[in-house]
């Protein structure tokens, strides 16, 4: 545009024209606006393109720098993990087995790092995030489903966790079992042993199966099947003496009311 042509233009349109070319200076582009509302409207655009650039990349740069603190601590502790296993001449074997767990723990979110995370919630909050957590396996166990919201807690409470790594026993037929198990992740195989016969495959448990709920009601009968790990299997067990406590107390709590 000819220099007399825009000094001719109006004040508006010269501070629109020096905004537009001031955004055009940080995106690069090539729009050439034909009119003064084109070039406030463009330049306005380029302003907001910035703006949410600047946030991706910002957002970007936070996550990284997070990411990076992470790996550096996983970084530390698998250095410590294989620098021990190394000297004291531990078999390769073992060694990838071991090496695999705590690879596991970090991808699960359940390394030290990512246990110390809530150290300092309070404990009415750490038991609101238990039972956000752990109530749905229990609705999906009949002897659990008419119970008390306090009930509901109290096991929650006394549930301890635990994780089988692959091919790992959980529980044998035949054996007396002190447990139940509720599996939060993860897959299982269930087997019926026979005598000088192959195990037979009966059933595959996979997220939020529980298993094992015989030994609470009749301890004094043998587990009836073999549950093995297929894959890392995170589990929730509830011990025997636990829930002979919990019953006792909802038992002389009924007692009272009446």
């Amino acid at each position: 545009m000819p220099r007399e042509k825009y000094f001719n233009q109006g004040l508006y349109h010269q501070y629109a024209e020096a905004f537009y070319w001031a955004m055009l200076v940080f995106v690069g582009s090539d729009v050439s606006p034909a009119n003064t509302n084109e070039t406030t409207f463009t330049a306005t655009m380029m302003l907001v393109g910035i703006g949410v650039f600047a946030s991706v990349i910002g957002s970007a740069s936070s996550l990284l720098t997070n990411l990076d603190s992470t790996a550096e601590q996983k970084k530390t502790q698998m250095d410590s993990i294989n620098h021990y296993l190394t000297f004291h001449a531990v078999p390769k074997q073992l060694r990838a087995k071991i090496r695999d767990y705590y690879e596991y723990l970090w991808t699960s979110g359940q390394s030290i790092h990512d246990k110390n995370l809530f150290d300092q919630l309070p404990e009415s909050l750490n038991l609101q995030l238990d039972l956000s957590l752990k109530r749905k396996l229990l609705e999906g166990v009949p002897m659990f489903k008419e119970l008390r919201p306090l009930s509901v807690l109290g096991i929650i409470r006394k549930l301890t966790d635990t994780i089988a790594i692959p091919e790992e026993v959980i529980m044998r037929q035949g054996e007396f079992g002190d447990c139940m198990y509720f599996l939060k992740r993860g897959k299982a195989d269930v087997y019926l042993e026979i005598s000088n016969r192959p195990p037979q495959h009966l059933n595959t448990l996979t997220d939020g199966a529980v298993f094992g709920e015989i030994a609470l009601v009749h301890p004094e009968k043998p587990r009836t099947a073999t549950v093995c790990a297929t894959s890392y299997c995170e589990l929730h067990e509830l011990k025997l003496p636990d829930f002979e406590e919990l019953m006792e107390v909802r038992t002389r709590s009924m007692f009272q009311r009446s």
